[in-house]
């Protein structure tokens, strides 16, 4: 019975960590394409790191959601997104298009990638001094 329910927790907290990185999509791609004059008040003055911040966010919780993809993959997935919301503001009158957004983009993928390979390569030293300590 205990196995069940760990499989059951299991799938139930996969699905709302899937859940939380679609609708975190879905709140940048709303933000990314208002009016500026209509952004929430917790958006930044600046633009570019808007981009940073909301890219990193979203390759964090790209990890806790996809495990499975290679670093390459998640990069690749979260660049098409970033280049189709400049495409989209594009064609909206009251946004632009712009490369400087998609290198900002890049920035916050990037960074948050380092940060997370940094992060796992210490958990893998703890754990290595843990199971010679033994």
């Amino acid at each position: 019975m205990k196995v069940f329910i760990k499989l059951i927790n299991h799938q139930v907290s996969q699905k709302l960590r899937k859940h939380a990185f679609l609708i975190s999509m879905v709140a940048i791609t709303i933000v990314a394409t208002l009016k500026s004059g209509n952004l929430p008040d917790i958006a930044l003055k600046s633009d570019k790191v808007n981009h940073v911040l909301a890219f990193g966010f979203l390759t964090l919780i790209a990890q806790i959601s996809y495990p499975h993809l290679s670093t390459l993959k998640r990069f690749l997935c979260l660049l098409t997104y970033g280049v189709a919301l400049e495409l989209i503001q594009y064609f909206l009158p009251w946004r632009s298009c712009s490369m400087a957004d998609i290198v900002a983009d890049i920035i916050g993928i990037v960074l948050a990638t380092a940060g997370l390979e940094i992060i796992k390569d210490h958990h893998k030293h703890i754990t290595e001094k843990l199971n010679k300590s033994k």
